[in-house]
């Protein structure tokens, strides 16, 4: 009998302590992120940080070959050299520390500066620098740029403690100053805007160091530095001065102005580009300087006299310099004069303020003042010929181009959307018309008119591709025979536009990939495979050799570069998701000259969310996640022959009760083909009863692999923690028909939960319940108008009438609501006077008296994209025929909460609703009795 007494009492115990964790919360805080993951360019060293929701955290450094784990507190923005022999990083002051600071409301003049740390990797050795205020690390050279918040010159760059102290000794610093201590006593004082500037190479221990420095730039070869001096005595004062970094000997170029700005090499590192002014007024005009570093030779190329610039115009400070690799342009912008400011005689209150709507406006008033700034800024693009000095104009207001320094050939391509911005307001895709500019003479010649998606030319400007969206073909021109083929039509059966899911629009293609280094190939992406056009041959043959199709993975062609115009076989992989099981293969493509070959080298049942090659492509950094893996930083050599997992986040995931999930399968009412995710508690028991909550927007099945860590929600509900909370969770497809989006949601979401409940029996069909955000929100707000089945519905950001949607703005952008309900996702697809009978059936607030469903919403007053007044029209609704209704509204938020602390309550409050009506819990006081606005910000009500 002690016997028997003793095992209950040891099983008892052991369920006791053995009692996994539920998510809420007060777990929020305990969750990491592991974020910025880095590799050295010699594939040797692996940097990354691991960052909790609230506190401080660590950057960490692992060596590739040696296995060995360091870590940084309060470091982040970790970057390695180009040679792979240091890596820097800010260090910051800590959490508390700010936040006490904060707190008792320090001046932040006064608050502690961010350290520069820079680790020496062979001597295992660090560097720190106090006050930090940015650094730079250069992408093709080893020199580190920093500015330190102070503008005394103290003490060069030293080190600091060492991780690990070493034996040698170290050689000698090499370091060049000009500080206060080396004044002349004669020297005038003055003010200054700059800071203390340094240029350091850690590893040959030279350092420069300047003060009053304002700005700078080095050349790619690292032999040459400028930067801006700025000092105010009776006026503002800017000295450019040139640095020579292989002997130190620093350059005053004559004469100073009053401004000095876009600081630009040239690929070679033999010429410097910048702009000057020697305006007194803060309004400036600008001139265009080219400096020869080898014969000091300073050249004024644009001024106020250049006969080619209308009187009005000058070179526009809004627009970069760019010089093209092969140094043969020079890319600068031109703009209207700035006008001196007339002195104003009328006070404040004597002036209206005042917005004209005109109906023959291209674009509305609330998009012209949202665009305001740009639009003060628009430049129009000129070129520079380096070796004949020509200026050539190539673009103005109408006419859109994008300049690169990866320039090859004579031409650039550029659109113009003047023709359609009226009729762009509401119809999408939206047209617009190409062009192939001459950079010789500056000439356009049109390409094609009225394009729905975008065009390419070839590198050299030989050739031009286009999508016809209607015709669902690509098509090429030759621009010199101007003949015109059309590449895919060979392609019967082959899908080379995306799914838009029932939206009443012309679907985008899936793109075209580029050109081969000859031009003799155009690469293009189906659904399913990856093909290339040989343009000489007037061929298409699949790359990926039909397996996508065949084995309906879609493969998608990556680069592990970006700095090549062309498509390099040695550059390229591809990525394949496989719909059946959502998983993810890579493969690489061998080229033979005649054929190629896919050879698949690893297959995860994961998402990979995230991929990184080493410069030297002997290291690839990658993520990998599943719902009950997170994505941890692992490495493989010789591309995933083996792997490593490196990191660790959150070891304490085990501790709680998690989440499992499936993939189901079903068909809707009418027939269609759906999937959906189910999420049960990761000790679903079947004998027992479980409440069931339905989440959508629009079609989730291919996340089936994606982790959900516990953290503040921005408007939806994440089913791990729900799951650990004892529901069950559905995310179902929808799939939509034009004209009615509420039946089509009802349609899906409904059969759905028919699905679920056949095959979970112990689901209470009396605890269910509905939530969604923005697209979702309105299919909450509408779904209950429709159907009693649901015991409670949380909507965020809801329409609730689409007739006064329909003419709204969407505030983020300023645009006039139309084309979404003609065209995207709200897919009525007629407008209002065309179809009121649509418009009327899938607004919820037509058909509140069928509701019986409580409802929580979150309309925020500074949604940017659905307006508040949609949230309120649903509230007051059914507040006036009596049903159970609650209102958020996060003041100053937006359409997806972007502030943690509301981020925090509204995690509180959802789950304390849907706990409260699902769960039978006690309800919070402001669900019972609200908070009046008396108690506001006094009183939580939880």
């Amino acid at each position: 009998m002690r016997f028997l007494l003793f095992i209950v009492a040891f099983l008892a115990i052991t369920n006791a302590f053995g009692q996994k964790k539920i998510i809420d919360h007060t777990a929020y805080n305990d969750w990491k992120k592991n974020e910025n993951q880095q590799v050295s360019n010699d594939g040797k060293y692996i940097s990354y940080e691991i960052n909790p929701h609230r506190g401080d955290g660590f950057m960490y450094l692992y060596n590739t070959e040696t296995a060995r784990l360091d870590s940084f507190p309060r470091s982040k923005e970790a970057k390695f050299s180009f040679d792979s022999d240091y890596l820097v990083f800010k260090i910051q002051p800590g959490y508390d520390t700010l936040r006490n600071c904060e707190l008792n409301k320090v001046d932040k003049k006064k608050w502690p500066k961010d350290s520069l740390g820079i680790y020496l990797l062979a001597k295992d050795s660090l560097i720190k620098v106090s006050s930090l205020k940015s650094f730079s690390l250069e992408k093709e050279n080893n020199w580190l740029t920093y500015f330190v918040d102070e503008n005394e010159i103290k003490i060069s760059a030293s080190k600091g403690k060492s991780k690990k102290s070493s034996s040698k000794k170290s050689k000698k610093k090499k370091t060049h100053s000009t500080s206060s201590e080396s004044k002349k006593k004669s020297e005038v004082e003055y003010k200054s805007d700059g800071k203390v500037f340094t240029i350091f190479n850690p590893i040959l221990e030279i350092n420069y160091q300047y003060k009053d420095v304002t700005d700078f730039s080095l050349s790619n070869n690292g032999n040459y530095a400028a930067f801006i001096e700025h000092k105010k005595e009776k006026v503002d004062s800017f000295q450019l001065v040139t640095l020579d970094l292989k002997n130190g000997k620093t350059r005053r170029i004559d004469p100073k102005f009053s401004s000095i700005k876009s600081l630009t090499f040239d690929n070679k590192g033999k010429q410097l580009a910048f702009l000057s002014s020697t305006d007194t007024t803060k309004l400036k005009s600008y001139n265009l300087n080219l400096y020869q570093l080898e014969s000091m030779l300073n050249k004024v190329i644009v001024d106020s006299t250049s006969t080619f610039l209308p009187k009005d115009e000058a070179v526009s400070e809004n627009r970069t310099l760019l010089f093209t690799d092969d140094n043969r342009f020079l890319y600068f912008g031109v703009t209207k004069r700035p006008e001196k400011e007339v002195k104003d005689s009328l006070l404040d209150s004597e002036k209206v303020d005042l917005d004209i709507w005109h109906y023959r406006d291209t674009r509305l008033q609330s998009q012209q003042l949202i665009e305001l700034k740009r639009d003060q800024k628009k430049t129009d693009v000129y070129v520079y010929h380096l070796l004949d000095g020509v200026i050539i104009k190539l673009s103005n207001d109408t006419l859109q181009l994008r300049p690169t320094e990866k320039q090859l050939g004579d031409f650039l391509f550029a659109s113009s959307d003047e023709r359609y911005q009226l009729e762009n307001q509401w119809e999408v895709p939206n047209l617009e018309d190409h062009f192939r500019i001459s950079l010789l003479d500056g000439s356009i010649e049109t390409l094609k008119i009225g394009c729905a998606f975008n065009g390419m030319l070839s590198p050299k400007g030989n050739y031009y591709t286009y999508f016809d969206g209607k015709k669902a073909n690509y098509y090429l021109i030759d621009l010199q025979t101007k003949i015109e083929v059309c590449m895919t039509c060979s392609s019967e059966k082959v899908n080379w536009q995306t799914d838009v899911n029932g939206m009443p629009m012309v679907a985008s293609p899936y793109g075209v990939f580029g050109f081969s280094n000859d031009e003799k190939s155009v690469f293009i992406q189906s659904q399913y495979d990856v093909w290339n056009y040989l343009i000489l041959e007037k061929k298409l043959v699949p790359l990926t050799n039909g397996e996508g199709q065949q084995r309906k993975i879609r493969l998608q062609p990556k680069l592990w570069s970006s700095d090549s115009l062309y498509v390099d076989f040695g550059n390229l992989y591809i990525e394949g998701f496989d719909e059946k099981t959502k998983g993810t293969h890579l493969f690489n493509v061998i080229d033979h000259g005649d054929y190629t070959d896919l050879v698949e080298k690893y297959y995860t049942n994961h998402t990979i969310s995230f991929i990184k090659s080493s410069k030297n492509k002997e290291t690839i950094v990658f993520r990998k996640m599943s719902l009950q893996d997170y994505p941890e930083v692992r490495f493989t050599k010789l591309f995933f022959e083996s792997e490593i997992n490196i990191s660790s986040t959150n070891p304490q995931q085990s501790g709680y009760n998690w989440a499992n999930v499936e993939l189901i399968n079903w068909k809707s009412y009418d027939g269609i083909d759906l999937e959906g995710l189910l999420y049960k508690p990761e000790n679903f028991d079947p004998t027992k009863k479980y409440p069931l909550i339905v989440y959508y927007y629009e079609l989730h099945s291919d996340d089936l692999h994606s982790h959900y860590i516990p953290k503040p929600t921005a408007s939806i509900i994440y089913p791990t923690e729900y799951a650990s909370a004892g529901y069950v969770v559905f995310i179902p497809d929808v799939r939509y028909k034009i004209g009615h989006p509420a039946k089509s949601a009802y349609d899906c979401i409904m059969s759905g939960t028919d699905r679920v409940l056949n095959l979970l029996p112990n689901i209470d069909s009396t605890k269910m319940g509905l939530q969604g955000q923005s697209w979702g929100g309105y299919q909450t707000a509408q779904l209950i108008t429709m159907t009693h089945r649901y015991a409670a519905a949380m909507a965020g950001a809801p329409v609730s009438n689409m007739f006064s949607a329909y003419g709204g703005i969407r505030w983020g952008s300023g645009v006039n609501r139309q084309f979404q309900y003609e065209r995207t996702q709200s897919r009525i697809g007629k407008t209002i006077w065309e179809a009121p009978e649509l418009y009327l059936e899938n607004s919820p607030l037509f058909h509140i008296p069928n509701i019986t469903t409580p409802l929580l919403i979150m309309s925020n007053d500074k949604d940017g994209a659905v307006p508040w007044y949609q949230g309120i029209e649903m509230f007051t609704g059914m507040k006036r025929l009596g049903k159970p209704c609650w209102m958020l509204n996060y003041n100053g938020d937006d359409h997806n909460l972007m502030e943690n602390a509301n981020r925090i309550d509204l995690s509180i409050r959802m789950r304390q609703f849907f706990d409260y009506y699902l769960l039978d819990k006690p309800a919070p006081k402001w669900l019972t009795d609200g908070i009046p606005a008396t108690s506001k910000g006094k009183e939580l009500g939880y």
